[in-house]
């Protein structure tokens, strides 16, 4: 920038020019309780009571913002400025805008709207005071196409700007002339600017303008030469004033951050106690504060440990749960617990109850401190317990006789049966299991638990079983227990008739009642756990064994039966044996018995407690011999039959019923004329004391009918017919070629010779007769198939031919004589069924198979590529193969073309298989321009570990590899380098240090190259600022 110094008027001083700032001492580290000295190395500044002006280069700002509409010869305001202002030696936050040029900061007088421009300084009431002039004139923004005027405030704290802007605004009077300018108010620094674009000449009011500063006093002001009310012109020119005055040292404040006054000076002592920051400050125009703060680093009581508890059992070890500052020296007090010096652990095992102190010294670095714990050792309670007895019965409850220490917790093991009160140790024993030991355990209570048990058994009540031989008995003789689980009890009787030994429970059953039930009951002499047990005793009567015949002696035949039995359900037997005695019923067969034995048969009553028996004896006599017989016992009605053999000649033959004739004398049959039916023929021997007869049945059977037939006379060659048969039973033939099943008559047509008539001959059983049926086989049709049985998927339709046509078509696909690959889902094998009837009724079926073939092809999957890149296409699938479009192809008609296309393409492969069977697939090659792979590297990052942006690192979604990676300070020196990174290792990026030390906050310069995906590197430079 060049400044051009210039004479003003009004005792305008000319002095260098002076930075506004303090500086105070660097923080510094004092040990808690030392003072620390604070001092101010610089403070001087300089005011706003003076103005150097100079001109710049010509850099206006953009002439935007709120509109201000403003009326001839008028004034707008207040309005905010954005920040605090220093004008002439005092502070502003709002400011007035005038209608001819001017910005105000206000005050008594300060606003006017005169138009014609007047020297200044001037105290003349029509003069704007406390302004800047950046030219007063008489502008005219009232006109029609306005607003011409406007304000914004920009950038940021501490370097905001307030532009006003003038912005083609019309001369008065000289309305087609215009004016651009702006006035720009400069934060911190109270630099005011003023950019003229266009100021033109107007007679009007004499082409008069005045470019400067004026107080609110009117009595000084601050012009830029030739131009204090004066004529003159200025195209595309920028000027500033510029604050100076007299640099004097002011008085120091100092201060907390907080605002809290600590004193005055350039030199105060101060003895924080915890690490504090002092404010220095100096007070400059009209109120503003200059500021410069450090901190005294107060280095803390730092012998901070502690334990996990104070309280402890005397086990084992303890050691500091958390020791704030380690490498110091413990100790303890009293001393009667080891204690490791160095980190603190204490051996507690067994130590004596009551209180410890351990106290630990920081080591001095350069503050040593100590810091004292209490903790307490707490003695382990006696935990013991009794009960009354160690063997109770389960029954009732028991309560602890010894609690050395009330206020534990009772538990009981096993648990699930017997029950306890874990506060009173109350054991419930009615739920007890008999046989098992149970252990109470006894739990105190506190911090020190202490635990105690106690075992008692649980005894089972007495066992009072015992048992007789019998629950029943005869009576006579006695009955004693057989076995009684515990001797030394007592035996009762109910009723009481019954003489029973009341110590060893004999029973004299001769003094007992018959029929009656005595409730026998045996009592233990257990003392608490004595029991009871009751049997029941029957004295039952003897049976009465009673029973006869009719007589004591019969003939060799037939069968005797008892003619009454007094108690039933016993078993009879006989001696000697060779007689076939009924040993349920008694019946006698006399038929076994030896004519003249006698023979003795007992009766015994049914098994009981008091079976009996009796016995009485028969004698057998001869039967006469009454047998006889036919040559056959089932006769057809014609002719006549004679007994083949009479055992016993002179008898008499009876026959029953009536319809067949027979003589009495011979036994002769007359089969002749009989009437079918089944007769009892009986033969009697001569009469006589052992008389006999016997019978034989005789059977005539009439004349069985053949009727037979078959649903139909003619039958296709397949499947099995079976007869209408009026009287089954009988047998079957055919003719030769017919294969028929000789007892049912079913005929397996597939298992026939195709022909006939054929003759089915029916013998029926019995007396039988014979019946005939003509059967003819018709061959089965014969048929043929004719397609093509190879197709493509996508093929036409295919026509099916069946021989003899007529027929019907089935199976996948088929619709009518057709076969549409379209209506199947995918490739495969289909059979194909065709179906046919003759004109005889006789249907055949014939299948045969097409194969649907489909071509697939793979192009591949999709890829993306860098320009100029080559790719190699592979097509999978197929024979024959055409690409397209052919743009970058090495071939169009070869499998794996190589791609090289200069955009994204989508390629297109058609696949031809050895059937002609057609598919399609599509690749699509995506084209990166190389200068469009993103590569991302924060503008900034912190590293402080806080797991958030800690590390600087290149991030983009198509990095393969980062090949290199520097980091340079803003002298060039290499702060970090690093080679060969994954894209996803960033933690290896730069974390912000140089040789292991933090680098200090600022702006880094790094050079990284990465390496694709697809191919090809990058190298990415920028700048990166560490934030602390």
């Amino acid at each position: 920038m060049k400044r051009v110094f210039l004479p003003i008027i009004i005792s305008l001083i000319f002095s260098r020019l002076g930075a506004q700032s303090i500086v105070i001492s660097e923080d510094t580290l004092i040990c808690s309780g030392t003072p620390a000295n604070l001092y101010v190395v610089s403070a001087k500044t300089v005011g706003t009571e003076d103005y150097l002006l100079e001109y710049l280069d010509y850099a206006p700002e953009d002439y935007t913002g709120t509109n201000v509409g403003l009326s001839d010869d008028s004034y707008g305001g207040p309005y905010s400025i954005g920040f605090t202002f220093c004008f002439m030696g005092n502070s502003y936050t709002h400011f007035y805008i005038g209608s001819n040029g001017w910005v105000s900061f206000g005050g008594a007088g300060a606003l006017a709207t005169t138009y014609t421009s007047a020297s200044i300084p001037s105290t003349g009431g029509s003069v704007p005071k406390n302004c800047i002039m950046g030219p007063w004139q008489d502008w005219h923004p009232g006109i029609a196409g306005g607003p011409y005027i406007k304000y914004h405030t920009i950038g940021a704290a501490p370097n905001r700007k307030l532009v006003v802007s003038w912005n083609n605004v019309p001369m008065y009077s000289c309305t087609t002339t215009y004016g651009k300018f702006q006035i720009v108010l400069n934060e911190t620094s109270n630099i005011i600017d003023n950019h003229i674009t266009n100021k033109e000449y107007c007679a009007w009011a004499d082409g008069t303008a005045t470019q400067g500063l004026h107080n609110l006093a009117g009595t000084f002001a601050y012009v830029f030469p030739g131009r204090n009310s004066s004529v003159w012109e200025a195209t595309d020119e920028s000027s500033r004033y510029l604050p100076i005055d007299t640099i004097y040292d002011p008085e120091v404040t100092w201060t907390t951050l907080a605002g809290t006054l600590i004193g005055t000076g350039d030199n105060i002592t101060v003895n924080p106690i915890i690490t504090t920051s002092y404010v220095a400050s100096i007070n400059v125009c009209g109120g503003l504060n200059l500021l410069d703060t450090m901190v005294v680093n107060v280095m803390e009581n730092n012998a901070d440990f502690s334990f996990s508890t104070t309280d402890f059992c005397p086990d084992g070890s303890i050691s500091p749960s958390f020791i704030e500052t380690p490498g110091g020296i413990f100790t303890i007090e009293p001393t009667t617990i080891p204690i490791n010096s160095a980190t603190g652990e204490l051996d507690i095992e067994d130590a004596a109850s009551g209180s410890y102190y351990i106290a630990y010294t920081t080591p001095a670095d350069p503050c040593s401190f100590t810091h004292g714990e209490s903790i307490n050792i707490v003695a382990y309670p006696d935990a013991t317990i009794a009960y009354a007895d160690t063997v109770v019965c389960a029954f009732g409850s028991v309560l602890p006789t010894l609690i050395t220490t009330i206020g534990g917790t009772f538990s009981i093991s096993p648990t699930g049966s017997a029950t306890i009160n874990s506060s009173t140790g109350s054991v419930g024993l009615s739920t007890a299991i008999i046989g098992t030991t149970y252990t109470v355990s006894y739990t105190t209570s506190g911090l020190c638990q202490s635990t105690s048990t106690f075992s008692f058994s649980i005894r089972p009540f007495d066992d009072a079983t015992f048992e007789y031989d019998d629950d029943s008995y005869c009576p006579y003789g006695t009955a004693i227990p057989v076995s009684i689980a515990l001797d030394g009890g007592t035996f009762t009787s109910t009723p009481a008739t019954l003489d029973i030994d009341a110590v060893t429970g004999e029973i004299d059953l001769s003094l007992g009642t018959s029929g009656t039930t005595y409730f026998i009951t045996y009592t233990t002499d257990g003392g608490s756990c004595s029991n009871s047990e009751t049997v029941t005793v029957l004295i039952d009567p003897l049976d009465v064994a009673t029973f006869g015949y009719g007589a004591t002696s019969f003939c060799a035949g037939g069968t005797v039966n008892p003619t009454f039995i007094t108690t039933s359900g016993g078993d009879f037997s006989v001696s000697p044996a060779t007689l076939s005695v009924n040993s349920s019923t008694g019946a006698i067969d006399l038929t076994t018995g030896t004519v003249g034995a006698f023979y003795n048969i007992t009766y015994t009553t049914p098994d009981g407690p008091c079976q009996n028996s009796s016995t009485i004896t028969i004698s057998i006599n001869a039967n006469d011999d009454s047998t006889f017989a036919y040559l056959d016992y089932i006769y057809c009605a014609v002719g006549s039959a004679m007994p083949s053999s009479i055992t016993t000649s002179g008898g008499a033959f009876s026959i029953s019923p009536s319809g067949l004739s027979i003589n009495s004398t011979t036994g002769a049959l007359t089969l002749g004329g009989s009437t079918p039916g089944t007769y009892t023929v009986t033969y009697t021997t001569p009469s006589g004391f052992c008389s006999s007869s016997s019978s034989h049945t005789i059977t005539i059977d009439q004349f069985i009918d053949a009727y037979f037939y078959y649903d139909s006379a003619a039958y296709c060659n397949y499947g099995n017919i079976t007869p209408y048969i009026m009287n089954p039973g009988g047998n079957f033939v055919a003719s030769t070629g017919l294969s028929i099943n000789s007892t049912s008559g079913a005929i397996n047509l597939l298992a026939s010779t195709p022909g006939g008539p054929y003759s089915v001959f029916y013998n029926s059983p019995g007396c039988t007769e014979q019946d005939t049926f003509l059967i003819t086989v018709y061959p089965d049709p014969v048929l043929t198939l004719s397609f093509d049985d190879i197709i493509c998927i996508e093929g036409e339709p295919v026509l099916l031919l069946g021989t003899p046509t007529g027929g019907v078509f089935s199976g996948s696909g088929v619709s009518g004589n057709y076969f549409n690959p379209e209506d199947i889902s995918e490739q495969g094998t289909y059979a194909i069924h065709y179906f046919y009837t003759d004109a005889n009724g006789c249907v055949n079926d014939i299948t045969d198979i097409i194969q649907v073939v489909k071509n697939s092809v793979f192009a591949g999957d999709d890829i993306t590529i860098i320009e100029n890149n080559i790719i190699q296409l592979n097509a999978e699938g197929g024979v024959i193969f055409e690409w397209k479009p052919p743009y970058g192809l090495s071939c169009t008609g070869c499998q794996n073309p190589a791609a090289q296309p200069y955009i994204t393409t989508e390629y297109t492969v058609t696949s031809y298989d050895e059937y002609g069977c057609v598919a399609t697939d599509i690749i699509n090659v995506t084209v990166l321009l190389f200068d469009d792979l993103s590569v991302f590297v924060p503008n900034a990052f912190t590293p402080n570990n806080d797991g958030l942006n800690d590390y600087l690192f290149a991030y983009g979604s198509d990095i393969a590899e980062i090949e290199s990676f520097s980091v340079y300070d803003r002298w060039g020196s290499l702060v970090y380098q690093a080679t060969n990174l994954s894209p996803d290792a960033v933690n290896m990026g730069w974390d912000g240090t140089i040789n292991g030390s933090a680098a200090q906050a600022g702006v880094y310069a790094f050079i990284i190259e990465v390496r694709f995906t697809f191919g090809g590197s990058k190298v990415v430079k920028g700048n990166s600022t560490i934030l602390r």
